[in-house]
């Protein structure tokens, strides 16, 4: 039931905020700021490890299956596929990582794979691009419409990246383009609703720790949303008010009644889940649905998109 500090630290520096404000307009050193932020985050790290083992394990749980590694020009992407299945026909999971986050990293904590043992579907983890010219190449980021850092402002081409990893499943795996989901955390739950805003290449999402960065959601109409958020998330307030920690220090972000707002009327379904003892961290938002539903997050990832019964 132990999991290691060096683990947890990880997850705190990766999920920061989505990387939101990391703009060329700031003055301060990236290098201070990631400082302050591991300080902040290390006093609390202790506390995490003894109060949430038995959740943060439960987030771990690995597949039977070896990861592939597809590439699309100088991007990659990690598939999972369900050990003794056939892929052909089956629907896809696609799982965006948090700002400064990576594929490998939200495969290995998230604990989706052995779900899609169980169920049958496959699971597609993308990799943004590098988040800042001033952080290591492995922290990266989406272009979610407003955020996030280097993505954001150099307007690089996600939505085409996720649609030409989507027609190569479809090409190796035979994967049911119908049958196409997504999931994210933080930065890459904006990147997931951008998704379902402007394209219709998603039938159907659900994110935890995010709000909607784009100004319209044209392409939301009779498309169906559920949003993850903790209450006590400091770094994305849900009610819009200024983040107290994190890269968005100071600073007032879109709310969840905005996005919820902005969502419905392009004629979506925007389905709000708070979760009173949940922060920014998903460690502490699969705690509150053990807690609150009885369920892990990857398991109430699943079962909302109907991949789990």
């Amino acid at each position: 039931m132990k999991y290691c500090a060096t683990a947890i630290l990880t997850v705190l520096v990766f999920t920061v905020a989505a990387a939101g404000s990391l703009s060329a307009q700031e003055t301060q050193p990236r290098a201070g700021i990631l400082k302050k932020i591991l300080q902040e985050r290390r006093e609390r790290m202790q506390e995490q490890m003894d109060s949430g083992a038995a959740s943060e394990e439960s987030l771990k749980t690995k597949g039977s299956n070896e990861s592939k590694t597809h590439a699309i020009g100088d991007r990659n992407f990690i598939v999972y596929t369900p050990a003794g299945r056939d892929t052909k026909n089956l629907p896809l999971l696609i799982v965006l990582h948090g700002g400064t986050g990576n594929a490998k990293h939200i495969q290995n904590y998230l604990g989706m794979d052995v779900l899609a043992d169980k169920h049958g579907f496959v699971v597609a983890y993308l990799n943004g691009t590098p988040a800042s010219k001033r952080m290591p190449e492995m922290m990266l980021a989406w272009n979610a419409g407003t955020c996030c850092g280097q993505a954001s402002q150099n307007k690089v081409d996600d939505i085409g990246f996720i649609k030409r990893a989507i027609d190569e499943m479809a090409i190796i795996y035979g994967i049911d383009k119908s049958r196409v989901y997504a999931t994210g955390h933080s930065n890459g739950a904006m990147m997931t609703m951008r998704l379902m805003c402007e394209t219709n290449l998603l039938a159907d999402a659900t994110v935890y720790s995010g709000t909607i960065q784009v100004q319209n959601c044209l392409a939301a109409q009779g498309k169906h949303l559920l949003n993850i958020h903790g209450k006590k998330d400091a770094n994305l307030t849900y009610d819009g008010s200024p983040s107290t920690q994190g890269f968005y220090k100071g600073k007032s972000t879109r709310s969840q009644a905005e996005s919820q707002a902005l969502f419905e009327d392009g004629g979506g379904t925007y389905e709000l889940l708070l979760l009173e003892d949940a922060d920014h961290l998903p460690q502490t938002i699969n705690a509150a649905l053990i807690k609150t539903q009885g369920l892990t997050l990857p398991e109430k990832i699943a079962k909302s998109l109907n991949l789990a019964p």
